[in-house]
């Protein structure tokens, strides 16, 4: 070693101090590397984590409120990741365009956690036609296209009667009869089926025909075959809406099960048969159990209040009924956010039933004891304007057969009064032959 001279040894030692630097190089870059990798699949796996479906019934006439303008979507989360309920953190868009969600609120718990319902709400307007709505998150997406049928006209002050098939008009005080004939065997509240600004009326003839009596004049039939009885004042209701995604459509029982009717393509479908629901008159569709997806209310043989979910499921009261007409068309007659059915009690007085915290309740009006005439349905209409439907009935006859007029009575104080003609004549019924109102 004493022969090597200094230069090789300083070359040496530089040698030496290169690779050293090298090493140390290489291994900042494959540390930086396997972070990289590291990080990368951590967010890869996050999002293979992240789902969510949009669960909306796209038929439901929930979804876009035309007097609020506002959107509402309920979309579940079915990943593994608890989500975002901040706004920034999810995107919406409708057609095409990007529209920022006001709000997100869980519906079942305090976080988004899997399997748990969110619901949407946005701020925009749409105009009549299909529409496409998809929501992002996370590098995931959901689909949801959903129909908009318009605004049609304002009926919320109508009442649909027999004798024959009747309305009366709050706004002008007027009765106009749509059908001189025998008195139907079925009713249901009045629609703008073909939007042309007057009522339409779906009824049920003697024959057990389901029948549409337009406000033009025109008189159409539909198919079916919805519930009839020989028994007096012993009828059947009929109600419209959607149901798990169907077209607009008319609804009515019999001892088979649950039918729907498409107006457009007159198609008869089944919501649930015999096995789970022998129905003697459909009550209505609404979101009765405030879950944010609608319900139809259904009256049974016995006959009872029952209601059926969207999943098939079939949720029954004690509330028995003297007759398939002693039940009244949904409402919140009260203000108070919840749906509420009249109906005639064990008593005979009208009563409300409604799902409130979990649970069926029920109570009368105010403590007000009403009672309505036996076998005569009931009905739901903003008599005075103010936003809030009243309960419609037939006044009992303290003699059978005898006429009786039709009155109201308010949700929240149970006042009452008479249905009034623009001359302030009573609205006078039959009740040997009457079923009753819709």
């Amino acid at each position: 070693m004493a022969s090597v001279s200094a230069s090789h040894v300083i070359l040496f030692i530089a040698a030496v101090a290169v690779a050293a630097m090298l090493a140390g190089t290489a291994t900042g870059v494959a540390n930086d590397v396997s972070t990289a990798i590291r990080d990368t699949g951590q967010d890869y796996g996050e999002t293979l984590d992240t789902d969510f479906a949009i669960i909306s019934d796209p038929g439901s006439s929930a979804i876009y409120n035309a007097s609020e303008t506002t959107v509402t979507l309920l979309v579940k989360n079915t990943g593994e990741n608890v989500l975002s309920t901040n706004p920034d953190r999810v995107d919406t868009l409708i057609d095409g365009q990007f529209v920022q969600e006001t709000d997100i609120t869980v519906l079942d718990g305090d976080y988004w956690r899997p399997g748990n319902v969110a619901r949407i709400t946005l701020n925009t307007t749409i105009d009549e036609g299909a529409h496409r709505v998809v929501v992002r998150s996370n590098e995931r997406r959901s689909l949801l296209t959903f129909p908009f049928y318009g605004s049609a006209a304002d009926l919320s002050g109508d009442v649909v009667f027999s004798g024959s098939v009747k309305l009366y008009d709050a706004d002008t005080q007027a009765v106009t009869t749509y059908l001189n004939e025998t008195v139907p065997e079925g009713l249901g509240p009045s629609q703008d089926f073909d939007e042309d600004g007057a009522a339409d009326i779906p009824y049920v003839n003697q024959s057990g025909a389901l029948k549409i009596a337009y406000g033009n004049g025109t008189n159409v039939t539909l198919p079916g075959q919805p519930f009839t009885s020989d028994s007096t004042n012993e009828g059947t209701r009929v109600a419209v809406g959607t149901w798990n995604g169907s077209d607009r459509s008319i609804f009515f029982g019999n001892n088979s099960g649950i039918y729907g009717v498409t107006l457009d393509s007159r198609d008869v479908f089944t919501v649930a048969d015999q096995s789970n629901a022998q129905a003697n008159g459909i009550i209505g569709i609404t979101d009765f159990d405030g879950d944010s997806a609608d319900e139809l209310l259904f009256v049974t043989s016995n006959p009872g209040i029952t209601f059926l979910d969207d999943d098939g499921t079939v949720h029954s009261s004690s509330q028995s009924l003297s007759s398939p007409l002693g039940v009244g068309t949904p409402g919140d007659f009260d203000d108070d956010g919840n749906v509420g059915v009249p109906y005639r009690d064990g008593s005979g007085y009208i009563s409300i039933l409604e799902f409130t915290s979990g649970s069926l309740t029920s109570y009368q009006p105010n403590g007000v004891q009403e009672q309505p005439e036996t076998g005569t349905g009931m009905g739901a209409a903003d008599i005075d304007d103010d936003d809030t439907p009243e309960i419609i009935y037939v006044e009992y006859a303290s003699n059978a057969g005898d006429p009786a007029p039709i009155r109201y009575m308010q949700g929240p104080s149970g006042d009452i009064g008479y249905i009034l003609t623009e001359s302030g004549e009573q609205v006078i019924v039959d009740t040997d032959t009457t079923i009753g109102v819709a």
